[in-house]
Parts: C-alpha cells; sequence; structure tokens
C-alpha cells in the first residue's frame, strides 16, 4: 500500500491521537487535594498545626514553586516523555494530597506543598502535550479537559466540604489521597507519545503590558486575598450553613461559571466582541469587592465568583484579539502575571486581613482593579488611540517584516526536526533518523533562540492588549 492511500487506522498506534478523557481524568483527580485545601486550611489552621500567617505561605508556596520549576519540568519531561512524566506526577499528587491529613506542622506542610507544585507543573504540560497531539482540535481538547476539571472540582469541593463536618479536617484529606489514586491508574493506562526536543529557560517574568498589570491585578485580589480571606468572610455572614460548606459552595460555583460559559467563549468573542463583555464583567467584579466593603459579604462574594470565573473564559478570547504573532506566547506572559500575582496575594493577605479593617482592605482593592481595568478596557468605550494614522502604518510595517522573518526562522526549525510543514499539524510523530547531531543540536537551540526573540519584539510592539 502507498503512504498516499495510509488512513489513520493504519498508522502505528502511538502516532494516531489521544483522546482527552483519560488525561483530563489525570489532571482533574490529582487536583481534588488543592482546591480542597483553600477551603480547609484557613478555617481550621490550628488543628493542622500552623499559624494564619504559615497559612498563607503555604497556599501561595506551589504557586512560586510552579513559577520557578516550569522550564526544569519542561526539560525532564523532553527526556522522560509525557507519559513517564504524568505517572510521575500522579504519583506526587497522592503523595502531597495525603500528607496535608496526616503532617502535623509547617515542616511537612511545605513538603507537601513544594511537592504538589512541581506535579502540577508536571501534570498541566504533560496534559498539554496529549492535547495537541491532534493539533487541528487541540483548542476543543483543551477545552474539554478544562471542562472535565471542574465537573470534578464541584463534586470534590461539596463532598469534601461535607467529610470535613462528618470526620474531620485532617481525615478527609487521607480519604482524598486514596480517590488521588485512580489519577495514578488513569494515567498508566495512557499511551506513549514522542518527546520533543526543547531548550530549557530559566524564570523570567515577560515585559507587562496593560492585559498583564490587569492579569498581576486579578490574581493578586481574585486568587490571593479573595480566596484565602473568603472563609472568614462566610463565617461571618452566613449563620444557617457551616463556614466551611458555604466556602466550598461558592468557590464550586466559580468552576460552574466556568464549565458553563468554556462552550461559548468563541461566541461570545465573534458575535459581541471579548471586550465589550469584559467591561460588563469587570464592573461586576469591581462592584463584588466594593459590597464586601460596605459590608455585604454574600452578595459581594456571588459577584466576585461569577465574574471570576467568567474572566477565564474571555482571558483566551482577550489574548487572540491583541492580534499578536504567538497566541501561545502571548498567553503565557499573561498567565505569568496572573500567576505571579496569585503568588503574591496570599502571601499578604493574613497580615492585610489581621491589620487592615475589611471595608478599607476590600475598597482598595475594588480601586485597584478599577484602575487597571480602565487601562485595558478604557479604548473600548471611547478612549482615543495613542497612535496617529502614520505611527500605525510604521507599526504595521514591521509587524509585517517581523511576521515574514518569524515564518522563515519557523520553517527552518521545521526542517532541522524533520518535520515537513504540511505534516505540522496532523499529529504524526517527527521522524528523526538518528536525531541531530551536535552541530545540528546547536543550530536548532539558535534558531529556537531567534525565534523567541522574535516574539519578545513583538509583544514590545503590540505594548496595547
Amino acid at each position: 500500500m502507498s503512504t498516499s492511500t495510509t488512513t489513520a487506522r493504519d498508522l502505528p498506534p502511538q502516532r494516531m491521537p489521544v483522546g482527552m478523557a483519560l488525561p483530563g481524568l489525570v489532571l482533574a483527580i490529582a487536583l481534588i487535594g488543592d482546591a480542597l485545601i483553600y477551603v480547609v486550611l484557613p478555617l481550621y489552621h490550628q488543628e493542622f498545626g500552623v499559624s494564619l500567617a504559615m497559612v498563607g505561605v503555604l497556599l501561595s508556596l506551589n504557586r512560586w514553586i510552579r513559577l520557578l520549576a516550569n522550564s526544569a519540568v519542561a526539560h525532564l519531561g523532553d527526556r522522560i516523555g509525557p507519559h513517564t512524566m504524568m505517572i510521575a506526577a500522579a504519583v506526587g499528587s497522592i503523595v502531597s494530597t495525603t500528607l496535608y491529613g496526616l503532617g502535623d506542622g509547617a515542616g511537612l506542610q511545605i513538603f507537601a506543598r513544594c511537592l504538589w507544585g512541581v506535579s502540577f507543573a508536571a501534570l498541566n504540560l504533560a496534559t498539554l502535550a496529549y492535547a495537541v497531539s491532534d493539533r487541528p482540535n487541540a483548542g476543543k481538547r483543551v477545552g474539554l479537559s478544562r471542562a472535565l476539571m471542574g465537573v470534578v472540582q464541584v463534586m470534590a469541593l461539596i463532598s469534601g466540604a461535607w467529610l470535613c463536618l462528618n470526620v474531620g479536617s485532617r481525615q478527609v484529606f487521607v480519604i482524598f489521597g486514596a480517590i488521588t489514586s485512580l489519577a495514578l491508574i488513569a494515567a498508566l493506562l495512557l499511551p506513549r507519545l514522542p518527546r520533543e526536543a526543547t531548550k530549557t529557560q530559566g524564570f523570567r517574568l515577560p515585559i507587562p503590558h496593560r492585559l498583564e498589570v490587569w492579569g498581576f491585578m486579578l490574581g493578586f485580589a481574585g486568587d490571593g486575598v479573595f480566596l484565602l480571606t473568603l472563609a472568614f468572610l462566610m463565617k461571618d455572614s452566613i449563620t444557617s450553613v457551616a463556614p466551611v460548606m458555604a466556602t466550598a459552595i461558592l468557590v464550586a460555583l466559580r468552576y460552574v461559571v466556568e464549565i458553563t460559559t468554556g462552550p461559548i467563549a468563541g461566541w461570545i468573542g465573534d458575535k459581541f466582541g471579548a471586550r465589550k463583555i469584559s467591561i460588563l464583567n469587570g464592573v461586576g467584579l469591581v462592584l463584588g469587592f466594593a459590597a464586601i466593603a460596605a459590608g455585604h459579604e454574600l452578595l459581594g462574594a456571588l459577584l466576585v465568583v461569577t465574574t471570576r470565573g467568567m474572566f477565564n473564559t474571555l482571558v483566551p478570547v482577550l489574548v487572540i484579539e491583541r492580534g499578536k504573532a504567538s497566541v501561545l506566547s502571548s498567553q503565557a506572559s499573561y498567565s505569568t502575571w496572573r500567576d505571579f500575582g496569585a503568588a503574591v496575594g496570599p502571601l499578604s493577605a493574613p497580615w492585610l486581613f489581621l491589620n487592615v479593617p475589611q471595608g478599607p482592605l476590600y475598597a482598595a482593592l475594588a480601586v485597584g482593579l478599577a484602575v487597571t481595568a480602565l487601562g485595558v478596557f478604557g479604548q473600548a468605550v471611547g478612549g482615543r488611540s495613542r497612535y496617529t494614522p502614520a505611527m500605525a502604518d510604521s507599526t504595521e510595517s514591521l509587524r509585517r517584516q517581523l511576521l515574514e522573518a518569524r515564518e522563515k526562522v519557523q520553517a527552518q526549525i521545521d526542517k532541522l526536526r524533520g518535520l515537513p510543514t504540511p505534516l505540522a499539524g496532523i499529529g504524526l510523530e517527527p521522524v528523526r533518523a538518528n536525531g541531530l547531531n551536535v552541530e545540528g543540536d546547536a543550530l536548532l537551540a539558535k534558531l529556537t533562540e531567534t525565534l523567541r526573540d522574535i516574539d519578545d519584539s513583538l509583544d514590545e510592539l503590540d505594548g496595547a492588549p
């Protein structure tokens, strides 16, 4: 049979696109302990043998580890492959979740959070590798993975809060550790994927533009201060339901919003424009923080969790609307700053919550969110452009030149990797007879660095979001 008549059925199993049910299930189950720790630890920190200040350290520690360890994990994944990395990360999630319940004192809890940070970085990268094994449908596959994760998180939060009330705040994590073993079983069932060469990079913060500043503030206020203090807000405002259950329900609501709005994100952006919808959503978020400042904790919390969940749907569309050459690079830039804000937020939240009254604290957060939102979305409500026609023409000409250069460099990289451009999008394994020689590897690394420099130049050129 000729190669022209070979069908997908005839391809070797490892070259077939991999379904996202198993990779998504591994990630979703592995996350259940981390989701619950944000709800339980602030309220029951004394039972875990840690102070409230240490709670902030523990809840931010995994994000710092992720920021610093991503490049090393990517390099490790290049050596061992996504399948082995997924198995190791599943084991790490089992151990870390169990240690939350067994560890008494800061030492073991710090180790558990560090282990989880590395495990999540590996899970995230491995899941993405399985998603892009079918490149033309990668976006849909990532969306399916996120939806599956959301469903499992909602179930874990509600059941975890119930278990916390009935069996104990520490015992629930031992139970969840046993449940997390299902992630390892799913990981073992995954097929192997071919390894791809990558160049290791140290951690660096991308140049922040207005969308990145907004992402930092959203991470600091929404994923940091608000999430850590939510349990205390519910403890003071709701008496008919246990604070841990009320907090779990509100956090679960965010995932419900993501699940329900995720599938229509593209339609929202095409029909109305993500920027316009984001303005209304941003107003709701600011009003939520303002309501908490005014003493309406439940109303404000509902506004914050629903609008925060909606932003997870809108931000990828906003990134695409920026019009940059590399959507992945642009998304990574935003995500890095958002994670940076979410890492700083929990560290400062205990001190802020104990030393700054609730009203001024949340009022300041509302103002900060409003100012950064105006910077991102201001032009959509009548703001004047900072560019003259002549400047716009010059910028567009330079952008075209950079895009042309990027296309040529990418073609050379594909050629070196033995992956012909017409085949690059169908998920086939790169054909490399015996691997590149030393000179070829050096040239590939240099071209990859050049490609990254071009993307950085495009990021700087597209300074406006």
